[in-house]
């Protein structure tokens, strides 16, 4: 099963910028409330994805894969590699823990 999980302040909008995007016909994921999880704020996230027994974890922001030690892969788009100071996030990367997607999601895909 695939999941979106968003933070609830921006889950209106980025809801409705994935339907524009065309993301859910694109991807296959389907596009419903079981499948689309509002969080309140980013720590949550560690939550749900002990909850729903997550193993793979796409993101933008460093310091939400940091949270998620217990899955077994995490990829993050390169926007904010470094939004956590004094974390060694190249390390993590250099060890295969964490895979910069440079490509985006062609990069998620082909892993």
């Amino acid at each position: 099963n695939c999941f979106v999980v968003l933070c609830g302040y921006q889950e209106p909008v980025v809801t409705s910028w994935l339907r524009d995007l065309g993301f859910f016909r694109r991807t296959g994921m389907l596009d419903d409330d079981a499948h689309l999880i509002a969080v309140e704020e980013l720590p949550q996230c560690a939550e749900v994805a002990l909850s729903l027994e997550v193993t793979n974890w796409v993101d933008c922001r460093w310091s939400t894969l940091e949270m998620l030690p217990l899955c077994e892969r995490r990829y993050l788009f390169p926007c904010f590699l470094q939004d956590v100071p004094g974390v060694d996030a190249a390390r993590l990367v250099a060890s295969g823990q964490v895979v910069v997607c440079e490509q985006m999601w062609a990069d998620v895909v082909a892993d």
